[in-house]
């Protein structure tokens, strides 16, 4: 678990909130889709929830929300919770 933790932050530092151009996101939706493969979750869902999280710059530019503080901070609120728990209550 720690591993896939540090991994997540590592490619949240590195991808977080960069912008990219609109032409890049069939890159983006293919990685996606990849890990949605490996997952069994079907690439059209996880294709739409990337959809949904997507941001624009004035110039243009997408990004992945909610941007790389946010990215940074969110394994670790995740790590500190019992989701079982929670969904039990």
């Amino acid at each position: 678990m720690r591993e896939r933790l540090a991994e997540a932050r590592r490619v949240a530092d590195e991808a977080g909130g960069r912008p990219f151009p609109p032409e890049a996101l069939d890159t983006v939706l293919g990685h996606q889709a990849t890990m949605a493969a490996e997952l069994g979750i079907p690439a059209e869902l996880t294709a739409a929830g990337v959809r949904r999280s997507l941001g624009e710059t004035a110039d243009g530019q997408l990004f992945l929300r909610p941007g790389p503080q946010r990215e940074r901070e969110t394994p670790d609120a995740m790590a500190g919770l019992d989701l079982f728990a929670l969904y039990r209550a």
